[in-house]
């Protein structure tokens, strides 16, 4: 919401009819169906913003989403590295959020690390492990 703030909300070059146009065609799944049925009227996007804020704007809602994205992580039985891939780009953009909601990595880095083994094959354990100790030295 702060890039929306910043780049939309902010401005002065747009009308709030345009403005809310722009969140409506940039919100999916859950937010997407909860603006459905507002028109892009001037008139309806202060009144929009605000159910928006009240509904979505909760940082305590927004870090246990997050904690859920990571939980129903779909596991990766085998060596998939695409699938890795998507799982490990989820979990740095998780990150990316957390700490963007003034949430440090060590206060969430060792649930992480539980969460994501019980999310990779087996055979990832081993390297997972033996970095992690190179780390430690």
């Amino acid at each position: 919401m702060d890039a929306f703030s910043v780049a939309v909300d902010n401005s002065t070059l747009l009308a709030p009819h345009q403005k809310l146009a722009y969140l409506k065609a940039n919100l999916e799944d859950e937010a997407k169906r909860a603006m459905e049925g507002w028109d892009c009227t001037d008139v309806n996007y202060d009144k929009c913003l605000k159910f928006f804020k009240q509904r979505f704007g909760d940082e305590e809602l927004r870090k246990d989403a997050l904690g859920a994205k990571l939980l129903d992580l779909e596991a990766v039985t085998t060596l998939d590295y695409r699938r890795l891939r998507e799982m490990l780009d989820t979990v740095q953009t998780v990150i990316r959020c957390l700490e963007g909601l003034g949430v440090s990595a060590e206060a969430f880095g060792f649930m992480f690390k539980l969460i994501l083994l019980r999310k990779i094959p087996d055979s990832c354990h081993r390297d997972f492990h033996r970095a992690h100790k190179k780390q430690e030295e």
